[in-house]
């Protein structure tokens, strides 16, 4: 690693994100290949909620590897996130190429089906995603959702409250409470 890595490192660890985000930029263009500092720079621009900036940073790391399974992933999870379902589909078919049977591409590519209407496919790939990592609270909340649509009430009300369980404040957490509410828990 150079300098400018180590730089954007210590920036990282110590909390400031936006010098981070220039450090790992200023070794991004000294290299030819910058695939997983793209990524890098992409996974931070998201979440400091700089979507078009993460989404040209994951755009930029696939122009040099197609096959980047991360950046794959989190892109078509942006492009879903923005109703670019068929786009996300793609991007996330990619990642499971590339990565295979992770949790994490297993519950983007689960939910893009969710996103399509795909309930089978949906729930298969959620069910597997949760069973890999049971303490993910995004994991039960994408499946709990997937069930709701399925007219699988008890099944999303379990999921919904066990991701409850894990964590009262993950993302999705206020959207698993009205869920929940509009089942009755």
């Amino acid at each position: 690693p150079d300098a400018a890595d180590a730089l954007g490192q210590l920036y990282l660890a110590t909390g400031n994100r936006p010098a981070a985000v220039k450090a790992l930029e200023a070794a991004a263009a000294r290299r030819p290949r910058p695939v997983a500092t793209l990524t890098a720079i992409g996974m931070l621009k998201h979440e400091s909620g700089d979507r078009e900036g993460a989404q040209s940073a994951y755009e930029k790391a696939l122009a040099l590897d197609p096959n980047a399974g991360v950046a794959a992933n989190n892109l078509a999870w942006l492009l879903a996130d923005e109703g670019k379902v068929k786009e996300a589909l793609s991007w996330a078919r990619r990642a499971e190429a590339a990565l295979g049977d992770t949790p994490a591409v297993m519950d983007t590519l689960g939910w893009v089906y969710h996103l399509s209407g795909k309930d089978d496919e949906s729930i298969r790939l959620l069910e597997a995603a949760r069973d890999k990592d049971p303490k993910n609270p995004t994991y039960h909340y994408h499946l709990g959702a997937a069930y709701l649509r399925a007219g699988r009430t008890p099944e999303a009300r379990d999921a919904l409250r066990r991701a409850l369980q894990i964590s009262t404040a993950f993302s999705d957490a206020d959207d698993a409470r009205k869920k929940l509410a509009t089942i009755g828990e």
